[in-house]
């Protein structure tokens, strides 16, 4: 049975969207750029979608997992080799997730991390492409926020 959990204050918000932050910490000793807590994923940790789509790999720094409920889905997952502090086994981690799109309450994107997103990790790998999708722009034919793409926005008229 799934159970929410209220480890920290943000999951007020995010257990309105079915998705729970842990209080742990993530850890890989096989691949991490030289520090245990660095998370990389590949192609492989995607989940499908414009989010992902076109991305080769991105790093995470201080990263917690996600618990999932049932209608939320995993965006980015970690490998067999990415540990949680919490239960000390690897595997079966979400690092990232998307709430349902059809929800009243809008759509959430929730991110164990937001490092990546902060000078100057945001220049490492595709870290600073994650976020840049056409609906990022409101009121431009594309949008281009600095990172090494442009999606071009789809005309919804």
């Amino acid at each position: 049975m799934y159970k929410r959990q209220a480890q920290v204050p943000l999951n007020d918000l995010a257990n309105a969207f079915d998705i729970t932050f842990r209080g742990d910490y993530l850890y890989n000793t096989v691949a991490n750029e030289g520090n245990f807590r660095n998370i990389l994923l590949d192609d492989a940790g995607f989940g499908g979608g414009p989010l992902t789509d076109g991305l080769e790999q991105l790093v995470l720094y201080s990263s917690h997992s996600l618990q999932l409920g049932p209608t939320a889905a995993p965006l980015l997952s970690a490998d067999a080799d990415t540990w949680s502090s919490a239960t000390d086994r690897p595997g079966g981690l979400t690092l990232a997730a998307l709430s349902p799109s059809e929800s009243d309450a809008g759509q959430l994107l929730a991110v164990g991390d937001v490092h990546f997103l902060l000078e100057p990790y945001n220049t490492v790998h595709d870290n600073g492409c994650l976020l840049y999708t056409s609906d990022a722009a409101d009121e431009r034919s594309s949008v281009d926020l600095g990172g090494r793409r442009i999606i071009k926005k789809k005309n919804t008229e």
